[in-house]
């Protein structure tokens, strides 16, 4: 059954998995500051006039 099974699975997993979130979050993080930077561009040069 899928649903026995997917405990086991999610726990071999778990590696990859957290390896992948610490990617994801570093991404989201990069992405995090390049809106900042991209918003501090925007003001500067005066686009939402």
């Amino acid at each position: 059954s899928p649903g026995g099974g997917g405990i086991e699975r999610l726990l071999e997993e778990s590696p990859s998995i957290s390896g992948k979130r610490q990617k994801l979050s570093r991404s989201v993080e990069v992405l995090r500051e390049s809106k900042e930077t991209v918003a501090r561009i925007m003001d500067r040069i005066g686009i939402y006039d």
